[in-house]
């Protein structure tokens, strides 16, 4: 399966901060393809030591992608103009519209983006920690079985 993660996810996923990063975490370094592009998304995760080592050896299995950064720019650049998107992450938003007939997940917990996401890749699926909790929203990294089941399944288009 090919998944975009977003940088508010990356503690939770290459520090293996929770139960449902550690769970992704693992997938991903035996059975994931990860898709990264654009200057923003190249930085943000680029902070983080772990995601550098993870992504050096997704790279050696062959197993990362990534999409030519001018063209995540140029695109996120004109869907910022256009208004459309309920997130402000246009440079996902973009990679995403980009590579939409590989990737098939989003790790994030940005709800807006969820929604942006599933108008650009038709039956996406979004693996994130944030759940209903007495009427609000909050951050829960519990392994659920949806996360279990969202991971078992083969969706990602390239061979």
């Amino acid at each position: 399966m090919c998944v975009i993660v977003d940088a508010d996810v990356q503690g939770e996923v290459f520090n293996q901060a929770t139960k449902a990063g550690n769970h992704f975490y693992n997938w991903l370094m035996k059975h994931g393809r990860i898709i990264i592009g654009g200057t923003k998304l190249k930085a943000e995760l680029g902070k983080s030591h772990a995601f550098k080592m993870a992504l050096a050896q997704l790279q050696i299995a062959g197993r990362a992608f990534e999409e030519e950064t001018s063209k995540v720019d140029d695109l996120a650049e004109q869907m910022e103009a256009d208004g459309h998107w309920k997130s402000n992450d246009w440079h996902i938003i973009a990679l995403a519209t980009l590579r939409r007939h590989e990737v098939r997940l989003l790790y994030s917990n940005d709800i807006l983006l969820h929604e942006d996401f599933k108008e650009v890749v038709n039956n996406g699926s979004i693996y994130s920690t944030m759940t209903w909790h007495n009427g609000h929203l909050v951050k829960d990294g519990t392994l659920r079985t949806r996360h279990k089941k969202m991971l078992t399944s083969n969706l990602c288009r390239r061979p």
